[in-house]
């Protein structure tokens, strides 16, 4: 016994050297086979046996598998084979002295077992632990990491010699995309926000971050799934939201860089700009000023790229122009803009967070538009022919100032937000034959304030408290020259123009306390108790301009001036389980809503509470570390706002009438979601699928009656069932060997809905189907070529069918193909990238058209001058002209836009 206990010491001693340093490994090896052996001729040995396997009895190889003394201390050590399978001869003294088995795997809990004199086979069953794996590589050559619920890109394995900013090279990562708006997609799933080495610079308008910031300072990109901000409820409450992490080089360093562009070309052209960049832990700023004429849109700059919903009313006027019909902004977008950015954010030593975001945007744009529709009604077609040629001048302003202590003590947020935007649009129209002007302009008040404190005076529990409260008034002005048909507005009497204006304003105030109970435990729970008021008031008056120049209202009702306060009372519980394979959340909130809408001019005085519950349950099921099902039931119960019951006409543009029956509307509504993803970060493969099922019964049905010269809609109080079905898939692949990128997308969506339409009500369905596939590869070291090919099937046609009636349909397809090569010649810093565009579009009463665009940009760089000169032609075969088809229930629209046609122009960018 004293020569065993004298061997033991002696082998902790060995093992303790050889876990300590990896020094003379061969000798430490050839010392305890040596040791071994004299261990072997001194007590009798015993065989122990043993397997390792998961819940699902799939084998574990490689865990490492440890016998260990009653201090802990290692005796012996080996690891599972690829059956996971383990063996060892031990004294058969040490079976009696306390010691036990230690197993253990990357992903997998930790495991013991007793030694027992009688026991020879030991069977290990590990369970897996999601969201709290070590930080580990999952791919040689450092390309991707993941790090329990971050998955890690590495820069410099992605981007390319022509890339310039960040943006660029997240479009090469596979499981990412990037929308021409600047919103960023990982597996399907639309990020909630990017932040840069884990601060909110931008405020969610983070489009202008992605175009500028430098790849050259950025080491990684992060992806995080169930992101939790929040110090204090970390590994306590439990998020669905994903966001991306720009994680700095250097993040002690202060300097500054940036950019200054100055830039020429024909016809009459001018692009100029400077980006100013710091990016530090302590300090992060971010300001630019630009100007240009050339189409490159900034209003991307200001759009809040996060997933959050609008609260406010929508605008009631318009120009019924569609902007954009999906081309590239530079092809049609005849701008004079100007943009100022100032976002600056600074931390404290005390850890407080200051952050400013200052915005202004203007511009002066023109679009000349034409469009031809069939409105089909039962037995005929209604045909509007319209042409714009439309002047717009829009602005906006908004600045942001919040402060922010994170600690895991408390956290502490307040966050103030101004808006001020707004446009005048004017336009030479020409409707049906009959020439006249309209112009429409809107300007924009709102100021919020949101404030949220959680403290720490509870042991194990969490209270939080939140205060949110905003302003909001768009007021509208139309006003349309002898264009809205005079028997419906002045008796069959000639005018000479007719003025709307419409407003909104609003008033919204919510208080809620949510308090968490013992989260420490598997099952969480939660109760939140708040209550949310608005005010509300909607007025409308229109004017009439007779022949002789006298101004009076519209005579046919007394216009809208409808007070409204709505509210609310709710409690929302919450139930979260977390298990090892799955993950469940039931949220129960109840509502009790009071609604009090008054108008004496139609003796409207309306007083009525609802209450509602509108249970969700979701969750997810892992298959593995990296493979998991989510699911989501959803039942809600909602009511309609102000801008339903208006009883007054509203001249909603030229060709669009609207008004109701006073009555609130209310939506009942279930939904289903089914969605697969897979994450092979070791292979750098991404699938997403996912299904969508909702069924809405509504109260009210649209109502729209159509003559040769207007649109008229009214909802009347009928029950509307609707549905509609969703599906779709997308993989996304990363071809190391090849250095390509591959994306293949699909995808189906099915609507039904009732609408009545001139006295006849008519079920419509509406299916919509797309294909896509794109590629990014790197052909040779100098060369390299994106591809994306997509294709779009809109159908719509009227249901239920009597015999001998032509049914109402309609169909669409637009077929597009983007392709671009990117020589860069070895030893030269000259960059030359052509680029092509082919799209075929069609509809079911037009002939097929056909688009070709190409662009071409050259690109010196000189490292001793730290300039880029450039030098790029767009619209090559000055395609002029484009036309585009779009399809509603009973409607489909051939729109025609004039483009810029050919552009040449010559810019130098100074990076300092």
């Amino acid at each position: 016994m004293k020569n065993n206990r004298l061997l033991r010491l002696l082998n902790n001693y060995l093992l303790k050297l050889y876990f300590t340093s990896c020094y003379q490994k061969k000798i430490f090896f050839l010392i305890a086979a040596s040791f071994f052996f004299v261990s072997g001729t001194l007590a009798q040995p015993v065989v122990i046996t043993g397997k390792v396997q998961d819940s699902t009895n799939n084998a574990v190889p490689s865990a490492t598998v440890l016998i260990k003394n009653t201090d802990a201390k290692i005796v012996l050590f080996s690891f599972s084979d690829a059956k996971g399978s383990f063996k060892f001869e031990i004294p058969d003294s040490l079976k009696n002295t306390g010691a036990f088995i230690e197993v253990s795997a990357l992903g997998y809990s930790k495991e013991k077992m007793k030694l027992e004199p009688s026991k020879q086979y030991y069977l290990f069953v590990l369970k897996v632990l999601y969201g709290e794996l070590p930080e580990v590589s999952l791919t040689s050559r450092q390309k991707i990491k993941s790090s329990g619920d971050t998955i890690s890109y590495d820069v410099k394995s992605f981007e390319q010699t022509e890339d310039r900013s960040i943006g660029d090279v997240i479009k090469r990562m596979p499981g990412m995309t990037v929308a021409d708006d600047g919103s960023i997609t990982f597996n399907g799933k639309r990020i909630n926000n990017l932040i840069i080495q884990s601060d909110d610079l931008m405020n969610g308008r983070y489009g202008l971050a992605t175009k500028t910031i430098s790849k050259e300072m950025i080491k990684k990109i992060e992806v995080i799934q169930h992101y939790q901000p929040i110090s204090i409820l970390k590994d306590k409450v439990f998020s669905d939201d994903v966001v991306v992490n720009l994680v700095l080089k250097d993040e002690n360093a202060i300097k500054l860089s940036g950019q200054a562009q100055i830039g020429a070309g024909l016809p009459n052209l001018i692009n100029l700009a400077t980006n100013l960049i710091t990016l530090s832990k302590k300090i992060k700023m971010l300001n630019s000023i630009k100007y240009n004429n050339s189409g490159e849109d900034y209003r991307f700059d200001f759009k809040d790229l996060t997933s959050v919903n609008n609260i406010f009313p929508k605008e009631l006027l318009s120009d019924a122009v569609l902007e954009n019909p999906g081309l590239p902004n530079k092809y049609i977008y005849r701008n004079n803009s100007f943009s100022i950015s100032t976002n600056n954010l600074y931390n404290t030593k005390d850890s407080t967070q200051l952050r400013a975001n200052i915005r202004y945007f203007y511009d002066k744009n023109n679009l000349n538009y034409n469009s031809y529709t069939e409105n089909y009604i039962l037995n005929d077609t209604v045909i509007y022919k319209e042409n714009q040629s439309v002047k717009r001048m829009p602005y906006n302003f908004d600045a942001g100032f919040s402060l922010l202590r994170n600690k895991n003590a408390y956290y502490l947020k307040d966050q103030l937000q101004l808006n001020l935007k707004g446009y005048t649009n004017n336009s030479k129209l020409n409707f049906n034959d009959d020439s006249f002007p309209q112009a429409v302009s809107l300007n924009l008040k709102n100021i919020s304030n949101n404030f949220q404190w959680i403290p720490s005076f509870l042991k194990k529990d969490i209270i939080t408290f939140n205060w949110q409260f905003s302003y909001y008034n768009a007021p509208q002005n139309l006003n349309v020259g002898r264009g809205i048909d005079s028997s419906i507005l002045n008796n069959n009497i000639p005018y000479s123009s007719l003025h709307q204006f419409a407003e909104i304003p609003t008033f919204v105030n919510k208080l809620s306390v949510n308090y968490y109970i013992n989260n420490e435990k598997r099952l969480q729970q939660s109760y939140e108790f708040g209550t949310e008021n608005k005010w509300q008031k909607l007025n409308s008056t229109t004017y009439l301009t007779q022949l002789n120049g006298s101004t009076n209202a519209y005579t046919g009702d007394y216009g809208n001036a409808i007070d409204w306060k709505q509210n609310s009372f709710f409690v929302k519980t919450n139930f979260f389980v977390k298990k090892e394979y799955w993950r469940i959340n039931l949220s129960v909130p109840f509502v009790l809503q009071q609604i009090k809408y008054t108008q004496d001019e139609y003796s409207l005085n309306a007083n009525r509470a609802f209450f509602a519950v509108n249970p969700e349950l979701k969750g997810e099921y892992y298959f593995n570390g990296e493979n998991s099902l989510l699911f989501l039931c959803k039942y809600n119960n909602s009511f309609g706002e102000i801008e339903d019951i208006y009883k007054g006409i509203i001249v909603n543009n030229f060709k669009q009438i609207t008004n109701n029956e006073a009555f609130i509307r209310e939506l009942r509504s279930n939904e289903i979601n089914l969605q697969y993803k897979m994450n092979r970060s070791l292979k750098m493969l991404f699938l997403n699928i996912a299904f969508q099922y909702k069924n809405s019964l509504l109260n009210a049905v649209p109502a729209i009656n159509y003559t040769n010269t207007i649109q008229q809609t009214i909802y009347i109080p009928l029950k509307n069932t609707q549905s509609s079905l969703l599906c779709f898939a997308n993989i996304s692949k990363y071809l190391f060997p090849i250095k390509t990128k591959v994306g293949i997308d699909f995808g189906f969506s099915n609507q039904n809905a009732k609408q009545y339409i001139n006295t006849q009500l008519v079920p419509f369905e509406t299916n919509s189907f797309n294909a896509g596939i794109t590629a990014d590869c790197k052909l040779i070291e100098f060369a390299s070529v994106s591809y994306s090919g997509t294709a779009n099937w809109i159908t719509s046609k009227e249901k239920n069918v009597q015999n001998n009636i032509k049914p109402i349909s309609s169909n669409v397809n637009v077929y597009n193909q983007n392709i671009s090569l990117t020589i860069v010649p070895p030893r030269f810093p000259l960059f030359i990238t052509m680029g092509s565009t082919f799209q075929i579009n069609e509809s079911s009463f037009s002939q097929r058209n056909n688009y070709f665009f190409s662009d071409i940009n050259f690109r010196y760089s000189s490292k001793k001058l730290r300039t880029d000169f450039e030098f790029n032609i767009d619209n090559i075969f000055n395609v002029k002209s484009y036309n585009i088809f779009s399809t509603t229930s009973n409607q489909l629209v051939a729109s025609n836009y004039e483009l810029r046609g050919r552009m040449v122009m010559l810019k130098a960018t100074f990076n300092f």
